[in-house]
């Protein structure tokens, strides 16, 4: 069965007048998070917002990458929300580390993981060497960089900025990987009705809809 996922009144009641362009983007982010892969992943969202898009869905299949480049395009969603556009995010797989990252940036009621799905947070890493004083500027920016990206993510899903620290120091620091019924559990997902995956079916004039499969 097949049932439209309803756009809340009043913060997007003027959704159906808007003339959607035929080059309806979605955008999906697959495999590392690298350099390689932010222009057309910036350009895409950009796309998106100059067109005015009510909606934007993100697909993430992802094992992680890169802590910048995940950041830049944040701030990229960050701005499509500004402008009013629901960013709906979708794990049909995986998704770890600084795509979990990515994941949270979904607006809220608007994130879905599919039944297999799983997120994988854990503290931020790399290779630090070089001299004993840049190891030590090294490794204070890495600190730095876990606080902010797991205050974050604590904000997007709804808590205190310490809620996600605090989880992973009862899981001993180690990698946490999350189904998701425990990803409702958390404030990753809404409720249970977003353990699915959605599909965007898009009529050419004013009318567009989320459905959950």
């Amino acid at each position: 069965m097949t049932t439209a996922l309803k756009i809340e009144t009043g913060l997007h009641s003027n959704i159906t007048a808007v003339q959607l362009r035929r080059e309806y983007v979605t955008l999906r982010i697959i495999g590392a998070i690298s350099d390689d892969m932010l222009p057309q992943t910036v350009a895409a969202i950009q796309g998106a917002r100059q067109a005015k898009q009510p909606m934007l869905v993100v697909h993430i299949h992802s094992q992680g990458g890169d802590v910048d480049v995940g950041v830049a395009i944040a701030e990229e969603l960050a701005l499509c929300k500004k402008q009013g556009m629901i960013i709906v995010t979708v794990i049909e797989s995986e998704a770890q580390s600084m795509g979990a990252f990515l994941f949270t940036c979904g607006s809220k009621g608007y994130r879905f993981m599919g039944p297999h799905a799983y997120l994988m947070i854990h503290e931020a890493s790399w290779t630090v060497g070089g001299k004993a004083a840049d190891t030590v500027n090294k490794a204070e920016h890495l600190r730095r960089a876990n606080q902010m990206l797991l205050r974050r993510m604590s904000v997007n899903i709804g808590r205190p900025p310490d809620y996600l620290d605090t989880v992973l120091a009862d899981n001993r620091n180690v990698d946490l990987y999350i189904s998701p019924e425990e990803a409702v559990a958390h404030g990753f997902l809404q409720s249970g009705t977003h353990i699915a995956v959605p599909t965007l079916e898009v009529a050419f004039g004013p009318k567009f809809q989320l459905n959950i499969n």
